[in-house]
């Protein structure tokens, strides 16, 4: 289990606006990492306007598509959401949008859907990337430092359900707890007191790019061995810390 414990705060509600896109000016595109979801959100308020890219982990094809789904790309089920991301980076790196939207599969589980329709919510009027999750009291390298992952149960039932036993053990890091990873990955000049809970972002092309692609490709290289790393659950909190600097930011 996580060895911290937090509270969420009061969730504001959007489920009554009606959000229109951004000006086609801006280009957007939604990368959803799929394991075993149904994806019925992508039909719905403010998803629908929005095109997106379905990377799909499962052995199966069981979830809703629009005529916004641009791509279905298969891939091995390793590395859980960062994974993905990395992945959409490298493959995608010269030809990115202004801004590309990272979600999981299942932001419409209780604890994400509030936090990721108010990320939504500012897309209309984004000239910034914008990150979900929740500010700590310190840095996230001391004030998470600690922090590990032994075993993990998914949020999604869907996606709990299909994982066979052997696969629900995390493969723990070489480099833990997390402050020695973080240590390791970055250095201690990049700082960031913003933990990205539940790997909802949405980030400008201008900031991914400020790296070269083979940071990506150095990156990824700890995802790729088993379908839980721990590695893949400090990435989680550590997006802010990945596109370190982001110029503008706006934190939901």
């Amino acid at each position: 289990m996580y060895n911290y414990n937090y509270t969420s705060p009061v969730d504001r509600e959007y489920n009554n606006i009606s959000l229109e896109p951004t000006p086609k000016t801006t280009t957007i595109e939604l990368v959803i990492a799929r394991y075993n979801e149904r994806l019925d959100w992508v039909k719905t308020v403010p998803f629908q306007h929005y095109d997106y890219v379905v990377y799909n982990k499962s052995d199966n094809q069981n979830f809703v598509t629009t005529p916004k789904c641009t791509r279905v790309i298969q891939l091995p089920n390793v590395g859980r959401e960062p994974h993905t991301y990395l992945y959409h980076i490298i493959q995608n790196y010269d030809t990115l949008k202004d801004i590309t939207v990272f979600l999981p599969g299942s932001v419409d589980s209780p604890n994400k859907y509030n936090r990721v329709t108010r990320l939504m919510y500012e897309l209309p009027f984004a000239e910034y990337s914008i990150l979900s999750g929740f500010f700590q009291s310190t840095d996230i390298l001391r004030g998470l430092g600690a922090f590990y992952v032994d075993d993990y149960k998914c949020t999604s039932d869907t996606n709990d359900d299909s994982h066979p036993d052997t696969d629900t053990k995390i493969q723990p890091s070489p480099l833990r707890p997390f402050g020695k990873w973080y240590q390791s990955t970055f250095g201690e000049d990049r700082t960031s007191m913003f933990a990205t809970y539940n790997s909802m972002i949405a980030i400008r092309k201008a900031d991914i790019v400020q790296q070269p692609k083979s940071y990506y490709e150095t990156l990824i290289k700890q995802l790729e061995t088993h379908s839980d790393p721990e590695e893949g659950h400090y990435f989680e909190i550590a997006w802010e810390v990945v596109f370190y600097p982001l110029i503008n930011v706006k934190y939901v």
